[in-house]
């Protein structure tokens, strides 16, 4: 049975999607990810599943590596 997901669920949903898309995209491993921007490997493992919502700074450092855009790993 689907649970109806709230706008703010969805967007954590699609960051979570997103952030795991462009690290594939960009060939790189969570450890690679999290050594270049300055996180834990632990963290970028949370935030994939779901189970961290970054800040705005972890956002930008992640986007800096992975040369995106912020607003791609938000709206896709």
């Amino acid at each position: 049975m689907n649970r109806w997901k709230s706008p703010i669920e969805r967007v954590h949903s699609n960051l979570a999607d997103n952030v795991r898309t462009a690290r594939h995209a960009a060939g790189l491993t969570q450890d690679q990810l999290a050594e270049y921007a300055g996180l834990e490997r632990k963290s970028i493992n949370r935030i994939e599943n779901n189970r961290l919502s970054p800040t705005i700074d972890t956002l930008v450092r992640i986007a800096m590596v992975l040369k995106i855009p912020v607003s791609d790993l938000i709206d896709g």
